[in-house]
């Protein structure tokens, strides 16, 4: 357990009890996203056993928070509120057009099919409280540090958002024994559109 509570995707972690085959055995996490945020509550909840961790454009905002990475954190509350304030008025469309946008680049929600956008903006509902999952996190970069494997990597794309960009910094100078990997672009999605180039990268980090 960790030092403190922490309430990144405790209950999303604990999900791999059904899966895994014993208390005893060992794994490797890959996350993206939010995801990659819960890949950390995890590690650190089954500390001991994951061999390796893989972050995929992590986004554990509270970070920025604590650094005082004001523009970066701001840009991500924006966003966070932008998502509570149209749930709220029941308008998905109008967060996911905005979603799809800070994520995939300007355009993106204007380039979408009418079918993809109807999918897209349904699949982003969980979206509303998983802000609260990692905007409620207090545990410091440095007990993370202490906490998750030693084989972990971080990937992102050069050319995401800020606020990831910055949180990826902040992970590389508090834990510099970390394996960091850059792709040439792909922004937020690459995980998704460009498993040519990202397939090869987690192969790499899981050998």
């Amino acid at each position: 357990m960790l030092p403190q509570a922490v309430p990144i995707g405790l209950g999303w972690a604990r999900l791999l009890d059904a899966v895994l085959p014993d208390a005893e055995s060992r794994f490797s996490i890959v996350g993206h996203s939010f995801g990659g945020s819960v890949a950390m509550k995890a590690a650190a909840e089954y500390r001991g056993r994951v061999d390796q961790l893989v972050l995929i454009e992590p986004n554990p905002f509270n970070l920025l928070a604590q650094a005082r990475r004001d523009l970066a954190f701001s840009e991500a509350m924006t966003l966070r509120n932008c998502i509570k304030e149209n749930r709220a008025k029941g308008d998905w469309d109008a967060a996911a057009a905005i979603f799809a946008d800070y994520w995939m680049g300007k355009g993106s929600w204007e380039a979408m099919p009418e079918d993809r956008r109807a999918k897209f903006a349904s699949a982003l509902h969980p979206n509303f409280h998983e802000w609260d999952a990692v905007l409620n996190e207090a545990t410091p970069l440095a007990t993370w540090r202490d906490v998750l494997p030693e084989a972990t990597t971080v990937v992102i794309a050069e050319d995401t958002v800020r606020s990831i960009r910055e949180i990826a910094e902040l992970m590389a100078q508090a834990c510099p024994d970390w394996r960091f990997e850059t792709l040439g672009q792909g922004a937020h999605m690459a995980a998704l559109t460009l498993p040519e180039t990202m397939n090869p990268i987690i192969r790499a980090a899981l050998s």
